[in-house]
């Protein structure tokens, strides 16, 4: 049950809100340390926060729907948009001054 809760309400790196938008993530160990990669489909690195406190890191932002004035021809749209936030325990604490982050678009 607090499983459930966790998922659906964010404690320990489950949705910040349910039926939200929220990146799948990706935590691997490497010989140099932890690479943490998400999914961030149609989002720019202003639209995105990163935090580190400790062994938490936070990812946050908000993806927000495009806008078109042509809306014929719709006749199902299954994307979610909105704010979201998304933390992570790593596997340690890390040193701030040590970690870096980049956005790749593919």
């Amino acid at each position: 049950m607090n499983r459930v809760f966790d998922q659906m309400f964010g404690g320990g790196g489950g949705l910040a809100r349910a039926g939200g938008f929220a990146p799948s993530l990706e935590m691997k160990e490497t010989d140099t340390g932890l690479v943490v990669t998400a999914e961030l489909p149609g989002l720019e690195e202003k639209d995105v926060e990163l935090s580190l406190e400790g062994d938490m890191l936070t990812l946050s932002g908000e993806k927000r729907q495009e806008t078109s004035e042509d809306k014929g021809g719709l006749h199902i749209s299954e994307r979610s948009y909105g704010a979201f936030t998304r933390s992570v325990r790593l596997p340690w604490a890390a040193d701030p001054a040590q970690a870096s982050a980049r956005l790749r678009t593919h």
